[in-house]
């Protein structure tokens, strides 16, 4: 193929492209190869090896590889139904064509689920749909990325009301990663929209 020599070994580039780098066994002592091979992993990994295969063509490729593993035995036997297949496929295909105007970014489509786990799930928060506007959807109802200078009002009221009730500080800024580390999943209803346009994937089927 004739490929340049990456710069250093590091293949997560290879992941975000749908590549699924497991060990056999996933853990070892310090200068002592195969320590762990006793301890159970290969019926896990063949185990995840098998969720992988069953599911990656019930979801396109370009999506499945960001969903979190610690959710797929809640949640992936949706991905085998009609409406699901229809879904995705019509999500993979507005980010095909319009890569810039579909928000949240395809990487952080499913950051509510990537930053709460579910066995600390404590609260769930339901939104309508990401934010329209560019640079604010990060992939948590609510939420906005760090870099964003003007919060949301619907944000800014709820730092009102934790101020009014609890007399919480208002936060830096409104990323709300730091509440899904502590089980509060931050879902919206629809989980992608088109730039300035509201509600418009409500029709898609994620509800």
């Amino acid at each position: 193929l004739h490929l340049d020599f990456p710069e250093n070994g590091n293949l997560q580039r290879w992941a975000f492209q749908g590549v699924l780098l497991l060990n056999s066994v996933l853990t070892v002592k310090e200068n002592l190869p195969n320590s762990h091979a006793h301890l159970g992993w290969e019926q896990f990994t063949i185990a995840a090896r098998q969720i992988g295969a069953r599911y990656r063509n019930a979801v396109p490729r370009g999506m499945i590889q960001y969903f979190p593993p610690n959710w797929l035995p809640l949640i992936a036997h949706e991905f085998e139904k009609p409406y699901a297949t229809a879904l995705f496929e019509a999500v993979a295909n507005e980010y095909s064509q319009l890569p810039d105007q579909i928000f949240p970014p395809a990487e952080e489509l499913f950051s509510a689920f990537r930053y709460c786990n579910p066995n600390d799930l404590k609260v769930v928060i339901v939104g309508q749909d990401p934010y329209p506007t560019k640079g604010y959807a990060h992939g948590m109802s609510f939420s906005v990325a760090e870099s964003t200078k003007k919060i949301p009002k619907s944000l800014k009221n709820i730092f009102t009301e934790l101020h009014l009730d609890l007399h919480l500080d208002f936060p830096e800024n409104g990323n709300l990663q730091r509440w899904a580390f502590q089980g509060v999943l931050l879902l919206n209803s629809v989980l992608t929209v088109k730039e300035n346009l509201p509600n418009s994937h409500a029709h898609l089927g994620w509800e």
